[in-house]
């Protein structure tokens, strides 16, 4: 009869245990899944490299965990995140998206309410005094990013690791 139980006890371990994805740690304290604020629906976009730009899109979704409203500005439409590079160890800005200065209805974000939107942008490379103006090299494109946020809680803007995505990678 022991044998009968190990056997159902290994059978419904099988089919109720998977493994983690990759891109999710567990924490150490409570076990539950860690993962950046901000993800991306894809772990690789490919760039469109033209003449004097690059083209890249990328879906991506943002929960609110901070407990309270969460407000994203916004000028006609809701501010952009950054695009930011890995090199090295460090994040360096890669391309320079100054939005308007003006001021629009804002996107409240309620507790555990998720944002989503899509980051698309046409950065043109330098000596075309066009904005958006790509900040890194284009031999050198390929590689790891993330998006940051610009997004606030009573009138602070929230930490950086709360307004993170995930790493992704860039590729011709």
């Amino acid at each position: 009869m022991r044998t009968n139980y190990r056997i159902l006890i290994v059978a419904i371990l099988a089919l109720v245990w998977r493994p983690l994805p990759a891109d999710r740690a567990l924490a150490q304290d409570n076990e539950k899944p860690v993962d950046a604020p901000i993800q991306t629906d894809k772990k690789t976009y490919k760039v469109e490299v033209t003449q004097r730009s690059v083209k890249i899109t990328v879906n991506y979704s943002y929960v609110n965990r901070t407990g309270g409203v969460v407000i994203l500005p916004s000028c006609k439409k809701p501010y952009r995140p950054s695009l930011e590079k890995k090199v090295g160890d460090r994040w360096t800005l890669a391309i320079d998206l100054k939005e308007p200065m003006c001021g629009g209805q804002p996107v409240r974000i309620g507790p555990g309410k998720t944002y989503r939107d899509t980051f698309k942008v046409e950065a043109f490379l330098p000596g075309n005094n066009i904005r958006p103006e790509l900040k890194v090299d284009l031999k050198e494109i390929e590689g790891i990013y993330r998006l940051v946020h610009v997004l606030s809680r009573q009138n602070q803007p929230l930490p950086l690791d709360a307004r993170v995505s995930n790493e992704f990678t860039l590729s011709k």
